[in-house]
């Protein structure tokens, strides 16, 4: 692992947004407890890995980056990597391809976060495909409550949207 990559904190957070989607999906507590275990974890041994943004033993993860200073300055705090694209069956075969043949994969589902190395990381929406690539344009207020929720997490380890 290098230097820089042990340095992260190896904790994540989830914020009330992202869990109340998956009550909005009809999920049980128990159920809801599940898959936040699953991506957290996951998303931690991914987060840590060497070289995450290529790196070809998590299949959930595709490319990682930042939201561009283009779109809003402030929103550059927010991270996303792209997930796969399991509602796509077409996509999916293509994610896969390029899993295969350890290839960047990007689709248009992701996984909004932001990072601290001294909080950890706070895991913030997922936005399913179709609409990854649009959200930041359709929902310019959401991002900017993502964006704020970000800024409260990394100067101060706040963790609520």
């Amino acid at each position: 692992m290098s230097s820089e990559r042990a340095k992260f904190k190896k904790q994540a957070f989830c914020s009330t947004y992202l869990w109340d989607g998956w009550f909005d999906q009809g999920l049980s507590d128990i159920q809801v407890e599940q898959e936040w275990q699953n991506i957290s974890a996951e998303f931690l041994d991914w987060a840590v890995a060497p070289d995450h943004d290529a790196n070809v033993d998590f299949r959930l993860f595709g490319e990682d980056g930042a939201y561009r200073k283009e779109l809003r300055k402030d929103w550059s705090m927010l991270r996303h990597v792209h997930l796969s694209p399991e509602t796509d069956p077409a996509e999916l075969a293509i994610w896969n391809k390029k899993f295969d043949k350890e290839q960047k994969r990007t689709s248009d589902a992701c996984l909004i976060y932001a990072h601290d190395k001294t909080y950890g990381f706070f895991l913030i929406a997922i936005v399913l495909s179709p609409g990854g690539h649009d959200f930041p344009h359709l929902f310019p207020k959401t991002m900017q409550l993502f964006a704020d929720a970000a800024a409260g997490f990394i100067f101060n380890g706040q963790r609520s949207i």
